[in-house]
């Protein structure tokens, strides 16, 4: 009889640890959210993307040792075959999941969607990262005038191409030229106003593509 009351304790203790789960249980029947896909400019062409994931189980239960699984699928436009990257995190009692991949820029905009997914639970974001344009300057030339004196600046603005850039003068000892982050300063130092000279400021993206704008001064 005794070993009889033994088993049936037994089997009652693993009937209710099935009924009402345990610290170590990792069924994923509770509830699975997502963040949205933020994405960063690291500077030369890259971006970084990043969403976070939080799984919570149904009470009762705990996260610790279940997995999140996140699916990357990336796409442009004249793609036809896109390019898949899975990742599984495993979790700790918090629950939470970060995926992180860092992308390419192109020609063209890379679509990504995201989807992280634990059991039957799963949420889906989008996100596209820019594509890169042509390595220009606003305004294309720069011109002083005859009554502009010595450390008269006037400045540029640069687009597309793959940041950080960097600039030179062709005469630096009548234009120099600087640049801080986007933004090109070209300052005159060439002293006069009888006759008429022009060089050019040549501005050099990451990728070694360059963009030149010409430059009409007096000295």
């Amino acid at each position: 009889m005794k070993g009889f009351a033994k088993f049936s304790s037994m089997l009652m203790l693993l009937l209710l640890l099935g009924l009402f789960g345990c610290g170590s249980d990792t069924v994923s029947s509770g509830t699975l959210t997502m963040g949205d896909i933020t994405s960063t400019d690291l500077t030369g062409g890259t971006y970084k993307v990043e969403a976070t994931a939080t799984y919570v189980p149904d009470s009762g239960k705990e996260a610790t040792g279940a997995e999140i699984g996140f699916t990357a699928v990336y796409t442009t436009p004249s793609n036809a075959t896109p390019v898949t990257r899975t990742l599984k995190v495993s979790l700790s009692k918090s629950g939470i999941a970060t995926y992180t991949e860092m992308v390419e820029q192109g020609s063209e905009p890379v679509y990504m969607r995201l989807t992280s997914s634990i059991g039957a639970l799963s949420q889906t974001k989008i996100i596209s990262i820019p594509a890169v344009s042509v390595l220009s300057a606003s305004p294309a030339a720069i011109s002083f005038l005859n009554t502009d004196t010595v450390g008269t600046a006037k400045t540029a603005t640069v687009t597309g191409g793959y940041s950080p850039y960097t600039v030179a003068s062709a005469i630096p000892t009548d234009i120099r030229a600087d640049i801080t982050g986007s933004v090109v300063t070209i300052t005159k130092l060439a002293a006069g106003s009888a006759s008429i000279a022009s060089t050019t400021v040549t501005i050099t993206d990451n990728k070694g593509n360059t963009y030149t704008i010409p430059v009409g001064y007096f000295k």
